[in-house]
C-alpha cells in the first residue's frame, strides 16, 4: 500500500498519512455475491477461493467447461441474452456491442466526443481520457452501463444497467452530442421523469472529463 520510508514520493508520503488517520478495521469475511447451498454453488465458491490463491486444479476446469457457451442447450443459453458479457479484449467488446445493436432493429446513432488538447485529445485512448471514447453508437432498447458516480445517495453509481429510452438533441442531430440520453435503469428508486408510456427513466447529460497529455498540454473529452 505503501512505504513506512517518509524519504520517498510524495504520494507515499500522503499514503502513509491516510493510513494513520484509520482508527477502525472491518473484516468481511462471508461472501454475498456467490450464496447458496446447492452442491454447485459450493463447488464454485471453492474455485473462486483457489483461483484468489493461484491454486486452481485440472479439475476446476473440467467443472468450469460444463458451462461453456458450446456445452449448453438453447433454452440455457437464452437465459443469458441480456447478461453482461466478460471479454479479454476490445476488439471483442466491440463486436459483441455491434451485434447487439443490430439485433435490435434499431435506426443506430453515432455520437462523436468534443476535444480540446488538438491530435492527442483525439487519439486518447478512453483508459487515459478517464473511461470516455471518443464515439458511442447508441440506440433505442440498448443496454448500457452507468461509468460514473452521479448520484450516490439515490444509487445513480458507477456499474448501474439500464435501457436506453430515447436520446434528445437540441439543434443538430448526431454525430452532435446529444442534451440528454434517457434511460431506464433496472434499480433505481430515486427522481425520476415519468415518460408518455409510463416508464420511469432518467436524464443523462454529457460530462467532461480532462487531463494532462504527454506533451503538458491540457486535454479534455
Amino acid at each position: 500500500m505503501f512505504s513506512k520510508n517518509t524519504s520517498l514520493d510524495e504520494n507515499s508520503n500522503k499514503g502513509i498519512a491516510a493510513y494513520k488517520h484509520i482508527r477502525e478495521v472491518f473484516k468481511l469475511n462471508v461472501i454475498l455475491r456467490q450464496t447458496g447451498n446447492s452442491k454447485e454453488q459450493k463447488e464454485f465458491c471453492d474455485i473462486l477461493l483457489r483461483m484468489r490463491d493461484g491454486e486452481n486444479s485440472s479439475e476446476d476446469w473440467k467443472i468450469l467447461s460444463t458451462r461453456f457457451e458450446e456445452n449448453l442447450n438453447q433454452q440455457e443459453r437464452e437465459r443469458f441474452s441480456d447478461a453482461v458479457f466478460i471479454l479479454t479484449t476490445w476488439n471483442d467488446v466491440d463486436k459483441v456491442n455491434i451485434e447487439k445493436l443490430r439485433s435490435l432493429n434499431q435506426p443506430v446513432t453515432k455520437i462523436l466526443a468534443i476535444h480540446t488538447g488538438g491530435n492527442e485529445a483525439k487519439k486518447a485512448s478512453s483508459d487515459v481520457a478517464k473511461g470516455l471514447e471518443p464515439q458511442l453508437l447508441l440506440a433505442k432498447g440498448a443496454r448500457v452501463m452507468l461509468t460514473a458516480n452521479l448520484w450516490t445517495k439515490e444509487g445513480l453509481v458507477n456499474r448501474s444497467i439500464g435501457i436506453v429510452y430515447d436520446i434528445m438533441f437540441k439543434n443538430q442531430g448526431p454525430p452532435s452530442l446529444p442534451a440528454a440520453v434517457f434511460i431506464k435503469f433496472d434499480a433505481y428508486e430515486g427522481l425520476t421523469i415519468i415518460s408518455t408510456e409510463g416508464d420511469n427513466v432518467v436524464p443523462i447529460v454529457p460530462i467532461k472529463r480532462s487531463w494532462e497529455g504527454k506533451s503538458g498540454t491540457i486535454c479534455s473529452r
